[in-house]
């Protein structure tokens, strides 16, 4: 007799990823589509296709989430990126952060952190940046964690940097000593006149004629041309190497990045600080060249014999600090027919073709001194 064994099949249940049902987890679930699993907004969808994984969009709506209402979204903005949004008369425009031309939008560059000082490695190391992360190397010969590198047997080849007189810094960057400068003003009272008050712009400012200047528009906001023709308008020039280390000595410490001459970026600090410049003292310049059209501030350099010495006329002259006339005889002889006219009449005689109506210094009532 033949045994008929009888195997009964049973159907196991099906544990399928979030977002997938069916017995092959070919079927999407309820508000979800597509293989990376994204949710249906909108106009939830009411089935899906067997095994596509697309959503199927209720009457009305439209677009791969079922997102866009049919009428409600210009045929422009259906075009918009995933990074963009849409704005009313400009069509697609990518989020801050993005960059593109609204329909495509890639993340903007990061800054190049390694401009700055070498993106705080140590001198003899190489600055890497992959995103906003700084890798430091030291250089062949040395040895280090790349934000300080030591020489290969320093016992032989140690060395210290020392600047030459007349120089001031650390050694690795030495700046040309400047003489404090000296008022203007107590020589001559400065050119201006004698009884004029004399202000040296230079000396009080205690910056060696060297300001800093921004944009009306704010931080950052000047290309090199920009900058040059904006310290123009203020009567000066973009400041030098050397002008701008002048005005670090005499004490200028501004932790901004600012445009001088050459097309070159950089600021000056007196004192060490981890957030300026990695505690260097003195100037830190961006490593050459620098993009033309990187935006900065500057550093201008007010402009000898125009705006470098002030003079003012006190109260009761009158003139532009140059000359100050207060006397009568002072003011009648800034013009030369009336000092012609009053002279004759000064010094005539008392009696003539008009009688004794004025006699010499007599002038009406008024009494005039002549000497």
């Amino acid at each position: 007799m033949e045994t008929v064994m009888m195997v009964l099949l049973v159907q196991e249940p099906v544990n399928c990823h979030r977002g997938f049902k069916g017995k092959a987890c070919d079927l999407c679930a309820s508000g979800y589509y597509g293989t990376k699993l994204y949710s249906c907004v909108g106009g939830a969808a009411v089935m899906a296709w067997i095994g596509t994984g697309q959503c199927v969009c209720q009457p009305g709506w439209e677009g791969d989430r079922c997102q866009n209402k049919i009428g409600s979204v210009s045929e422009k903005c259906r075009q918009c990126h995933a990074q963009a949004s849409c704005v009313s008369g400009v069509s697609c425009q990518c989020k801050p952060g993005f960059e593109g031309n609204g329909t495509f939008c890639s993340p903007v560059p990061p800054p190049d952190l390694c401009s700055e000082y070498n993106g705080g490695c140590d001198l003899n190391a190489d600055c890497n940046q992959t995103g906003l992360i700084v890798n430091c190397i030291c250089r062949s010969g040395y040895q280090g964690d790349g934000s300080s590198c030591q020489p290969i047997n320093s016992t032989q080849n140690e060395r210290e940097c020392e600047c030459l007189p007349g120089y001031v810094g650390n050694g690795v960057q030495c700046l040309e000593k400047v003489a404090p400068p000296v008022d203007r003003c107590l020589e001559e009272n400065g050119g201006c006149d004698p009884v004029a008050t004399c202000s040296d712009l230079h000396y009080h400012a205690n910056t060696a004629g060297v300001f800093h200047l921004r944009s009306p528009e704010g931080r950052y906001k000047m290309n090199f041309t920009q900058a040059d023709v904006a310290c123009q308008a203020e009567g000066a020039t973009l400041a030098t190497f050397k002008q701008l280390g002048d005005a670090q000595q005499l004490g200028m410490h501004l932790c901004v990045a600012g445009w001088i001459e050459g097309g070159r970026v950089g600021y000056p600090t007196r004192f060490p600080s981890t957030n300026c410049g990695g505690n260097h003292v003195g100037l830190v310049m961006y490593k050459d060249p620098v993009d033309q059209s990187s935006k900065y501030d500057a550093y201008c350099y007010r402009l000898k014999g125009t705006t470098e010495v002030s003079c003012s006329c006190p109260e009761g002259y009158v003139g532009n600090g140059d000359f100050c006339n207060g006397v009568l005889t002072s003011v009648l002889a800034t013009n030369g027919n009336f000092s012609i006219f009053y002279k004759y009449w000064l010094f005539r005689p008392s009696t003539g073709l008009f009688g004794t109506c004025l006699s010499a210094g007599t002038i009406g009532a008024e009494q005039i001194n002549v000497t």
